[in-house]
């Protein structure tokens, strides 16, 4: 099966799980032409054809430009240079301290690597895509939660389902929903943000170290019934569990294979209510778990979802089967093989 017909058989299944509603990219003109104005036109001649398709470009100094699209990873014919690499640097913001830095009105995401004279030598170039409707699937989960985690490795779509969710929770609480951005990948870079969540009540992280910062704003300042943001750090933690307390949700993303990884990590399970015995090591429910729906995203388009979360804690802590519904087209051996995640 080519990667076209993959494709079209993912997107037909998406279709019809999302009740005929069309997942439709959004993305407009302005959004693409402004990675290809961004680069050299050495390397832009490559680009430009493909820019509708491509997902991620990879820069580094004396390799072959390579670009991820259509499934595919391509080398092309010519060698990136310091001279490349610097040109595309005299066109972007300061870089933040964790060395990624975006585009005014768009979710595009560029990380550098420099040298120990602070000379570029590596860039990573994410073009991101604005898709309206991922979420449609499982709309009925999202309405009727109350606190969201989106559980997933990197570069399976939880950015991308995240801030569907966050356009679908927007329709109810409007400006009450404070949307803390970590990297600008859910709203925007800059001040200006995407037309998408603008509706929202969005507080820009910038610098790492900012992010409880922003949330402790919006959970204590501004009257935030729901907090939703990406790339939850172990700082961040017992505040959101502070904000569920006093009545605010929480929706978020957390990096991990599956909720049976994440419930059990030492730093993560205390989100779940979950603590450990340090005398025999045994887990145990002691507190209200700040989630009521678990989303797992193994691949785009591929979910598995826990509403249940009691019976959901109580089965990995027994180590038994959990209590999935299965969005997506899920083929019996990738279902075998997510059973053991």
């Amino acid at each position: 099966m080519t990667a076209q017909t993959q494709a079209v058989n993912l997107q037909l299944s998406i279709q019809a799980a999302n009740n005929g509603t069309m997942i439709e990219d959004i993305t407009t003109p302005y959004e693409l032409s402004v990675i290809v104005d961004l680069l050299p036109e050495e390397l832009a001649n490559y680009i430009r054809p493909i820019i509708h398709k491509v997902e991620e470009i990879k820069l580094a100094i004396n390799s072959n430009l390579t670009v991820n699209y259509g499934g595919m990873i391509v080398d092309y014919p010519v060698r990136v240079t310091v001279k490349h690499l610097t040109s595309i640097e005299n066109h972007l913001a300061r870089y933040t301290s964790s060395g990624r830095v975006g585009i005014d009105r768009t979710l595009h995401r560029i990380s550098a690597g420099k040298n120990s004279k602070e000379v570029p030598t590596k860039m990573s170039i994410r073009v991101a895509r604005v898709i309206l409707n991922v979420a449609e699937c499982m709309r009925d989960f999202i309405e009727n939660a109350r606190g969201i985690a989106l559980v997933g490795p990197p570069a399976v779509g939880k950015t991308t389902l995240l801030r569907d969710i966050a356009r679908i929770r927007l329709e109810r609480l409007g400006r009450t929903l404070c949307v803390v951005d970590s990297i600008g990948e859910l709203c925007g870079f800059g001040d200006e943000p995407h037309t998408l969540l603008d509706r929202a009540y969005i507080f820009q992280v910038g610098e790492p170290h900012r992010q409880r910062q922003q949330l402790e704003e919006a959970a204590r300042n501004h009257s935030a019934r729901e907090l939703l943001t990406d790339e939850v750090q172990p700082q961040d933690i017992k505040l959101l569990i502070e904000a569920k307390n006093n009545g605010t949700s929480i929706v978020c993303s957390l990096h991990g294979e599956s909720i049976r990884n994440i419930a059990m990590h030492e730093d993560r399970r205390i989100l779940f209510g979950l603590v450990e015995n340090p005398r025999d090591g045994t887990v145990s429910k002691r507190d209200d778990s700040v989630f009521s729906t678990i989303i797992e995203v193994h691949a785009r388009g591929l979910y598995r979802i826990i509403d249940d979360l009691p019976a959901a804690l109580e089965a990995i802590r027994n180590n038994t089967p959990l209590p999935y519904h299965y969005l997506g087209d899920w083929t019996p051996e990738f279902k075998e093989e997510r059973l053991h995640v």
